[in-house]
């Protein structure tokens, strides 16, 4: 079940829709500021605060030497759980 985004910001919500973009299977910081138009720190300091709790880089892949994000719940459903398990790294992603 999703978190609800109740209290977080106006960014916060754009950056979660933008990350759920059904074109990528993750995002990075820099794809998801051009896309919103917004800079990168902006991007980071919403992903590292109001959705910290709802949004991963995906443990072990990067794109351009950039992490990839993506929401917990769609690392989820699109994760193998032994592949979760193998990738897990302290953050209650079983």
């Amino acid at each position: 079940m999703a978190k609800s985004n109740i209290g977080v910001s106006p960014h916060a919500r754009l950056v979660l829709k933008a990350i759920n973009n059904p074109k990528y299977k993750a995002r990075t910081v820099n794809g998801i500021a051009k896309e919103l138009q917004l800079s990168a720190d902006v991007v980071v300091k919403v992903i590292s605060g109001d959705l910290r709790d709802q949004v991963i880089s995906v443990p072990g892949v990067r794109k351009n030497n950039e992490p990839l994000y993506v929401t917990i719940d769609r690392y989820k459903k699109r994760t193998p759980l032994a592949v979760r398990i193998l990738n897990k790294r302290g953050q209650g992603l079983t």
